[in-house]
């Protein structure tokens, strides 16, 4: 899950990037378990399906991170964009 508070004396930074155009995705499975590209649309429509909560519209579906959360602030950023 999104962690959506801060550590005391610490910083919580974001940031944003773009991707190559190559679509390509490398996966460092050290750190991460699974990756996925998700496009605007996609991303709107399960907003849009979720709602006010800050759970999955459906059990262990997509869902994006609570309101609160640097995650959400900036995913919210990139559909405006």
């Amino acid at each position: 899950g999104s962690q959506p508070w801060l550590f005391p004396r610490s910083m919580m930074v974001g940031y944003t990037v773009e991707a190559a155009d190559d679509g390509g995705l490398t996966v460092a499975e050290d750190e991460l378990a699974d990756a996925c590209w998700f496009d605007k649309e996609f991303v709107k429509s399960a907003l849009l399906e979720q709602g006010q909560s800050d759970e999955p519209s459906s059990p262990g579906g997509f869902h994006v991170p609570g309101r609160i959360s640097l995650a959400r602030t900036i995913i919210e950023a990139w559909l405006a964009s």
